[in-house]
């Protein structure tokens, strides 16, 4: 009984009962049923899925957190859109000396210098016999549709296939953007104006001790930046920059009324520089395209890291112009003495000089070997005060000395060799340099050196 009442207890009412309020014994069929003389049924219904809705605190800060992110997300959209079309459109603004979105890499890279031993030089050689076969030729007895234009258009149809090819993937149109060196300012301009005037009345040690910018070059390239009408590349800002370094710091007390300075501006200004410097060569990047600009600049950069102790990033800064300088066809420069080969060679003894000395010192190889030089020494003037030909010719055969040293002494072919070899070359070596100092000091003796009072920083 206790088993049939928990069974009829568990029974749902019928539909009858359910329709008409009454209570349902849940019998089969139930009472209610049995007196109205109706058909007791009962409909099986399908259970109704129910949602739990949790109402928390938590859940209205989430979505509060959300939407605010979101809108974040929005402005900063909005942002990188708006800054994209403003640098697309030309600037009609005031130049400031900013470096702004006036900062691109269009440093103009070229192809490069191929040895004789590339393949381009064989190809050139036999290129060269054709044309002079094809001029050679008896156009009488060829085809009349046949001359040697046609032949050399079909001798330059590679080459010209070939550099489509580079110009494809390497469009033009690409810029490369330093954003860490965005809104750096440079020094006040009026200063520096009066600086770029000092010029003209006085030899500055700067364009003496590093050879590789001119002044009328220097001012032109601060023209550039300081106005900046038209884009200029990194390099360009580097060379502005370590310029004004060094110009400052070589200013002598007398200077300073003649550009309206004080110490404490001087001092300011070289901060200025020196963190628009350090700043410039975290941005240098590992496969910059090599130019005659860039070698200005890391040369620049080389003695700046050389100053501050930075041993390290002087030798990669150095390592770099050396390898650009090769690619560049620097070291087999003809004997021409136009304006642009007597730039290009003073740049190369530059960087070939400062490379070979920090090798020696840093137990490094020199990145620019001296059997494959071919380029003659620059033709420095004698009246150069403070610095004449034979000091710097000096320097350059001390440094073909530690060239040699280098493969004969410290190589690892030469730690191969005899020690009684060594002692004899390391002797050969040694008369060498004793000559080179001796000419050296009998130089030095006969001009008397420059005494500049520089401002302490």
């Amino acid at each position: 009984m206790d088993e049939n009442n928990s069974g009829i207890a568990k029974k749902p009412a019928c539909d009858n009962c359910k329709g008409r309020k009454t209570k349902c014994d849940r019998g089969s069929p139930c009472s209610s049923c049995v007196a109205a003389n109706l058909e007791c049924k009962l409909t099986q219904r399908a259970p109704e899925k129910r949602q739990r809705v949790l109402i928390s605190a938590r859940y209205d800060e989430a979505i509060e957190s959300v939407d605010r992110s979101l809108q974040d997300v929005s402005r900063s959209l909005k942002k990188l859109l708006h800054n994209s079309e403003r640098h697309q459109q030309p600037h009609n603004d005031s130049p400031t000396p900013f470096v702004s979105n006036h900062l691109l890499d269009t440093s103009g890279a070229s192809e490069g210098y191929t040895g004789d031993s590339s393949f381009e030089a064989h190809v050139q050689r036999v290129t060269d016999a054709i044309k002079n076969a094809a001029l050679s030729l008896d156009l009488s007895r060829a085809d009349a549709n046949f001359s040697t234009t046609h032949a050399t258009k079909i001798l330059h149809t590679p080459d010209n296939e070939d550099t489509s090819l580079v110009s494809s993937a390497y469009p033009s149109a690409f810029q490369v953007r330093y954003p860490e060196l965005d809104g750096r300012s440079l020094p006040p301009l009026d200063p520096v104006l009066r600086l770029l005037r000092l010029l003209h009345i006085e030899k500055q040690r700067f364009f003496i001790d590093v050879p590789v910018v001119g002044e009328p070059e220097f001012e032109e390239i601060c023209q550039k930046v300081y106005f900046a009408v038209n884009h200029y590349s990194l390099s360009a800002w580097v060379i502005v920059n370590a310029g004004l370094y060094y110009l400052f710091l070589n200013l002598g007390p007398h200077h300073l009324s003649q550009i309206a300075v004080t110490t404490d501006d001087i001092q300011e200004m070289l901060r200025l520089v020196s963190t628009n410097l350090d700043a410039a060569i975290q941005s240098i990047r590992l496969c910059q395209d090599p130019s005659l600009q860039w070698c200005q600049a890391l040369s620049l950069l080389t003695n700046y890291c050389l100053r501050a102790g930075r041993s390290a990033v002087a030798w990669t800064m150095i390592s770099s112009a050396s390898r650009m300088c090769i690619d560049l066809g620097f070291h087999r420069l003809s004997s021409d003495m136009g304006k642009d080969n007597t730039k290009k060679r003073s740049i190369f003894w530059h960087v070939y000089v400062m490379n070979t000395g920090m090798a020696f010192t840093l137990g490094r190889t020199p990145s620019i070997p001296q059997y494959d030089i071919a380029t003659t020494l620059p033709s420095l003037s004698h009246a150069t005060p403070g610095v004449p030909f034979s000091l710097y010719f000096g320097f350059v055969q001390f440094s073909f000395i530690v060239g040699e040293m280098h493969i004969q002494l410290f190589s690892a072919a030469a730690q191969r060799s005899s020690p009684q070899a060594r002692a004899d070359s390391a002797q050969t070596f040694a008369a060498k340099l004793a000559k080179v100092n001796n000419d050296v000091k009998r130089v030095r003796s006969a001009f008397r050196p420059i005494r500049t009072s520089r401002i302490r920083r």
